[in-house]
């Protein structure tokens, strides 16, 4: 009976974390509808449009997370090839 009530406990635990999580990432997506429906008034300058929407990106788009994207892309495609001339080696022999 213990156990069953730690089980509980931990995914109560769990769903509130997953509970503020989302609440957070629904803050995110809204800031930035908020943001961009600002920028439809810069619609007949392109200028100030363009610099708004450059501010945007810079607000809501952090670098570490664009490299870190790029590096995982990077190593899943040379972890790819990797396994295909693995493979090819093994099959020859």
């Amino acid at each position: 009976m213990h156990y069953i009530y730690n089980s509980t406990i931990d995914i109560d635990v769990d769903n509130a974390m997953w509970s503020v999580k989302a609440r957070a990432v629904e803050a995110v997506v809204h800031r930035l509808k908020t943001d961009l429906h600002n920028c439809v008034g810069y619609i007949q300058d392109p200028k100030l449009l363009k610099d708004s929407i450059k501010a945007i990106y810079h607000k809501h788009v952090h670098e570490d997370t664009v490299n870190d994207k790029l590096h995982r892309e990077s190593k899943k495609k040379q972890d790819t090839k990797l396994l295909a001339i693995t493979s090819l080696i093994i099959i020859r022999f």
